[in-house]
């Protein structure tokens, strides 16, 4: 049901068109990193004769799958300045994106796991990005082009060659506003929950994007406030600041 020009409801598509376009966008993160998808285990694609962000990346998978296997805290480590442990959640470990590439990273290695989520980011961010663009146009032609710019953009390329996984992965923000926006066409406490939880999990995969991202549910829950029918302004506004506040609260033991 449609509240408002800022809530409503994403259209329901059948599973074999979604995956038919998850199958798209993973041919054209192929194509567009082409040959990587030949030297998965040996090789990455990075910018310059000094891979640094790009060897961080593979550290933190190595590092993810070491602490895990052992049952260590993988936010603190004494590997890095020993004897002395540090607090990873600083770093760029982007928890969020290295836990989907943990079976790449056990079966065949962290070089594996790191190329996995450059492909994984054109399959995801074009996926979302379409079904965010499908529902504010109902064409899905239209759509499949919005997927195919947002993953293909030469911001996103730029990326790519820089490694560094918090910003690579960027479908986390068109996401995220899936689910904001979900939330405020609902207006219920599940929504608020799980709009807050992905906001979460977005700021730990990306403290960059979950800046920009709790930024924008500040702006978007005001204009959605005000352009909801006057006997829905209270609940939606206050399912915007319900999602901040309780992304406050979940970030706020870690930061502490």
């Amino acid at each position: 049901m449609l509240f408002s020009p800022l809530a409503f409801e994403i259209p329901h598509e059948s599973w074999r068109w979604r995956v038919s376009v998850l199958a798209g966008y993973l041919l054209l993160g192929v194509l567009f990193t082409w040959p990587l998808v030949l030297h998965l285990s040996d090789s990455v694609i990075q910018k310059g004769d000094v891979p640094v962000d790009t060897a961080q990346g593979i550290w933190g998978l190595w590092w993810v799958r070491t602490a895990l296997l052992s049952g260590a805290n993988p936010y603190v480590t004494s590997m890095l300045f020993y004897p002395e442990s540090i607090n990873m959640l600083y770093q760029t470990l982007s928890l969020p994106n290295v836990i989907p590439a943990l079976p790449g990273s056990l079966l065949a290695g962290p070089v594996v796991a790191f190329n996995s989520i450059i492909l994984l980011s054109f399959i995801l961010g074009g996926y979302w990005v379409y079904r965010l663009a499908y529902a504010l146009t109902l064409d899905r032609f239209a759509a499949l082009v919005a997927g195919f710019v947002f993953v293909c953009t030469p911001s996103q390329i730029q990326r790519l060659y820089g490694g560094s996984i918090e910003l690579i992965a960027s479908f986390w923000l068109p996401f995220y506003f899936i689910v904001l926006i979900r939330a405020l066409a609902r207006r219920s406490l599940m929504g608020v929950f799980c709009a807050a939880l992905t906001l979460f999990v977005t700021t730990l995969a990306s403290q960059y994007y979950g800046l920009y991202a709790a930024v924008y549910t500040a702006l978007y829950a005001v204009l959605a406030t005000l352009h909801a029918p006057r006997e829905t302004r209270w609940t939606t506004f206050l399912t915007g600041a319900g999602v901040g506040l309780l992304w406050v609260a979940l970030l706020a033991p870690l930061l502490l």
